[in-house]
């Protein structure tokens, strides 16, 4: 029976083809490492026996042997008189063998061994051979089952069987014609296995929103086991809705392929113009390619303008931010290579998109049939608004000449955002083609959950929504206009990084709660650097001020003032964490890093300890960003989670000292997911907050940035112990630096 042959998309591999593996691989070396046990035993036999022929001289020359010397001398000097063998155990003719071995060792120049001597020599070093090879299988099987059981859990072996049958998929759909390719598809979309699919992924969904409002609610709560179970709760939730995910995707990716054919079988006929209204065409390349991904940044996509235009949707894939890098930054391999197999392989989000595009567009030409339908490729650009791009899968016509209409292709999921009204994002790219080309109206045809197809129509006279105030795509030109040249000119000119500038705020006599909440803010930040209470904090700042000094003086001395080397009741727990995800409420902590030091910079402690992860996780997200802090699933697996770890339960130790301060860059991420597990950190000192205030002579408050200000070089980033460490010897030069 193969091993996990219970486990869902197990492993190929049965312990039989392990070993035969292990064997294989093993080979060379167990041969190498035999005939090196060999020479080993021989070199030890012949140690020995000069050591007798030195015994012997010492005995003719009247030197005093030891007991032990003694005992040695008469062993070698009567051998047993058991007779000689004539092979051995191993299936070896040492008698046949030993003329040549004593010839071996007389032209060597030495004593040759009898041959019961030799047979016992050769025996012992077979009997070390065999016992070697076998602690080595043992032990190469047992790192085979460890990896078997690390690519199980990590779903390896599950993506491998989904690849499989999506390949089976996808070489059935090329043998089908167009009916035959949509009856499948159909036949997919109602099935019993889909139904459960969607049902489970919109629990899950529904699941994981209803935690997430109970985390946002108890995340800033100063009970720490009310944020930790309101964490639970959440990583929960959210595990089950990877898992849902993830398997639905792979679901709609098998359907994806029969979609594609479909599409490939039945795309509308061409536009032959190479105009449309007041747009034209600048070119139609090879989905996925370079040169598409190219062509799209010489204009705003209308996938984009709702995000340039200041929309606000939960449901848009990008904001004001992503929109503008993807307009200035370079294309990369990785975009190239991204955008390829989303377009080739028709699985993703993107992926799947395309391949249902003119699936869905002979939807929309079979429920109008009053309209003709017309595809149109490539990229339309208005003529006197450059930035001004529309992407579109078709134009359409009343009159089956002239196209007065707009056709978009959507695919979406049934959390998208489609129900009485399409999502504000979809709007402000259907209203953009419209008013790049002129067009009467648009048309968005939508394929939900591959299962669903609706219809929506909006005119060019509609406003946006989503927007603080209504407006419509001609009221918003000249905002558009403005933002793009302002990317071009920093695309052109990148900005220059500017100098730390932070300054401490304080209000003297404050009225409004917002001056209350700055000073409270202040008073703590002071409070955790010198190791005093708020109130303290606050007297000193309020006595600063009343002196005359003014608040950024005030504070700053306060600051200059303290001696941590003089503070010899303090201990401080630098640390850091590498995670699988921003989301502290989500995610989960694969490696603690951090060193405990006293004020004059003794470090007394160093805690450097990876973690496992939640099954559910590694299978779907695994470790996260593996390219930042590259730690691989491999890594982690087998060992117990943070909440069971020694490095929670040191830190809460640690932490529960009144004296022990922590202290991280960017505090605030460190903190949150201490808190979110368990462990409550109230004095916190932020590195980033002091270069942001003090470095001014820095261009960021990067830990790079600030490890460099104070004399340390930063090597070998986003590894959780080593971050601690640099951190730690970057405060000590900061309160270096401090009282120059």
């Amino acid at each position: 029976m193969c091993i996990g042959a219970n486990q869902p998309g197990g492993p190929r591999r049965c312990s039989a083809d392990a070993a035969a593996r292990c064997n294989r691989t093993g080979r060379a070396a167990t041969h190498a490492a035999a005939y090196a046990d060999a020479l080993s035993a021989e070199s030890v036999y012949d140690t020995e026996h000069l050591e007798l022929l030195e015994l012997q001289r010492k005995a003719v020359m009247g030197e005093t042997l030891t007991d032990a010397e003694q005992a040695q001398l008469r062993a070698g000097a009567q051998p047993p008189a058991s007779a000689i063998p004539d092979g051995s155990e191993f299936g070896r003719d040492y008698a046949a063998e030993y003329p040549k071995h004593r010839q071996d060792m007389i032209d060597a120049g030495f004593e040759p061994s009898t041959l019961a001597e030799y047979a016992s020599s050769e025996d012992a070093a077979e009997a070390a051979y065999e016992e070697w090879r076998d602690d080595q299988f043992e032990e190469e099987m047992q790192a085979s089952y460890r990896e078997w059981t690390a690519d199980t859990a990590s779903g390896y072996y599950l993506r491998r069987q989904r690849s499989d049958e999506l390949d089976q998929a996808r070489e059935h759909a090329a043998t089908l014609d167009v009916d035959e390719a949509r009856a499948v598809l159909d036949e997919r979309a109602q099935s019993a296995e889909h139904q459960q699919l969607l049902k489970a992924r919109d629990y899950a969904h529904a699941a994981e929103h209803d935690a997430e409002r109970g985390w946002e609610a108890a995340k800033t709560s100063t009970d720490i086991e009310t944020v930790s179970a309101a964490r639970d709760c959440l990583h929960d939730a959210h595990c089950d809705r990877l898992i849902a995910d993830d398997d639905l995707n792979a679901y709609a990716n098998e359907s994806a392929q029969y979609a594609a054919r479909v599409s490939e079988l039945s795309t509308p006929p061409e536009y032959s113009g190479t105009t449309i209204g007041d747009s034209i065409n600048i070119g139609t390349h090879v989905p996925g390619s370079e040169a598409e991904l190219r062509a799209r940044q010489d204009g705003i996509p209308g996938t984009h303008i709702g995000a340039a235009a200041g929309v606000k949707d939960p449901n848009s894939p990008h904001t004001a931010t992503s929109a503008k890098l993807s307009a200035i930054n370079a294309v990369t391999d990785d975009d190239i290579s991204r955008a390829h197999l989303a377009h080739t392989q028709h699985t993703g989000r993107e992926g799947r998109a395309a391949a249902w595009e003119h699936t869905t567009a002979a939807d929309f030409a079979a429920a109008n049939p009053g309209l003709s339908v017309q595809s149109t490729p490539g990229i339309w650009r208005n003529s006197e608004r450059p930035w001004q791009q529309a992407e579109l899968t078709a134009v359409t016509s009343s009159d089956g000449n002239t196209p007065d209409g707009a056709l978009i292709v959507k695919h979406a999921t049934a959390n998208d955002g489609y129900g009485a009204d399409i999502p504000p994002h979809v709007r402000a790219e259907a209203a953009n083609a419209l008013d790049a080309t002129g067009l009467k109206h648009a048309d968005i045809a939508v394929n939900i959950d591959g299962h669903t197809y609706r219809q929506y129509r909006i005119h060019a006279d509609e406003p946006l929504t989503g927007l603080t105030q209504p407006a419509t795509m001609p009221e918003l030109r000249e905002k558009l206009d403005n933002r793009w040249n302002s990317w071009q000119t920093e695309k052109t000119n990148p900005p220059q990084p500017a100098h730390n500038d932070g300054t401490f705020t304080w209000t003297k006599a404050p009225r409004a709660e917002s001056g209350h909440a700055k000073n409270r803010a202040t008073a703590a930040e002071l409070a955790a650097y010198r190791g005093i209470s708020t109130a303290q904090a606050h007297e000193m700042i309020s006595a600063e001020v009343a002196s005359g000094r003014s608040a950024d003086d005030a504070v700053r001395s306060l600051y200059k003032s303290y001696n941590p080397a003089a503070d010899t009741r303090r201990r401080f727990v630098v640390a850091d964490i590498e995670t699988n995800s921003l989301s502290a409420g989500r995610g989960e902590i694969i490696q603690t890093g951090a060193v405990v030091m006293n004020g004059q910079g003794k470090v007394v402690e160093r805690i450097d300890e990876l973690h496992g992860i939640d099954a559910r996780t590694a299978r779907t997200i695994g470790t996260g960003a593996k390219d930042v802090h590259r730690i691989n699933y491999q890594d982690i697996h087998g060992k117990p989670p943070f909440a069971q770890s020694q490095a929670k339960t040191r830190l809460q130790e640690l932490l529960s000292d009144p004296n022990t301060t922590m202290v991280a860059h960017n505090a605030s991420f460190e903190r949150q997911y201490f808190a979110a597990n368990g462990v409550s950190a109230d004095r916190v000192i932020d590195t980033m907050a002091l270069s942001r205030r003090f470095d001014h002579n820095s261009t960021g408050a990067r830990l790079a940035d600030f490890t460099a200000a104070h004399g340390v070089e930063y090597r070998d980033a986003h590894n959780a112990f080593k971050d601690a460490h640099m951190t730690a010897r970057a405060l000590l030069g900061f309160w270096r630096d401090q009282h120059k």
